[in-house]
């Protein structure tokens, strides 16, 4: 009789509160570097709300992934972009050199032109996959957070009277 009066105190407990587990707000996109809810920005402090450890730490690992890639891929834009320009100058100079002096300098500047876009390109070649896989780890949060089932326990009529209905 004990057994059965705790259960029943469970339940109707159960039914006043509510049983919700990973309440789902809304659906969530991950655009343009950030999380949106129903189109309201989560911040990153709120995270922990709406996602589990292994998503936590996924998206915590994947917004450092995304700022390395997006880093080198400026860094690598402007070196290459300073590259090439001291690259065509030097040449340039090398071409209508008056004297010995303007002939070494132009070919001082092309020289440096070609390592500063070699070493440009390199970081743009290491910073796109960064980036693009960063983005694709926390795209992959956003679409795991909607693909996760609600389950909610509540008192409910039915066609046969009143009982419990278990929502997955």
């Amino acid at each position: 009789m004990k057994k059965f009066f705790a259960l029943f105190a469970a339940t109707f407990t159960m039914l006043i509160f509510g049983i919700n587990a990973h309440a789902q707000d809304g659906f969530m996109t991950f655009s343009h570097g950030d999380f949106l809810l129903n189109g309201q920005k989560i911040y990153e402090g709120e995270f922990h709300n709406y996602f589990n450890a292994e998503e936590f730490n996924t998206i915590n690992g994947a917004l450092q992934q995304r700022k390395a890639g997006k880093g080198l891929l400026i860094a690598g834009g402007l070196c290459a972009g300073i590259g090439l320009a001291s690259w065509i100058g030097g040449a340039c100079i090398c071409t209508y050199a008056d004297s010995q002096y303007d002939y070494y300098l132009g070919y001082c500047c092309a020289v440096s032109g070609v390592a500063l876009t070699a070493v440009g390109s390199t970081m743009l070649a290491i910073g796109t996959p960064l980036y693009c896989i960063g983005n694709s780890r926390l795209k992959w949060a956003a679409n795991n957070y909607n693909y996760r089932k609600e389950m909610t326990l509540s008192l409910a009529a039915g066609s046969s009277g009143f009982g419990l209905a278990l929502k997955f």
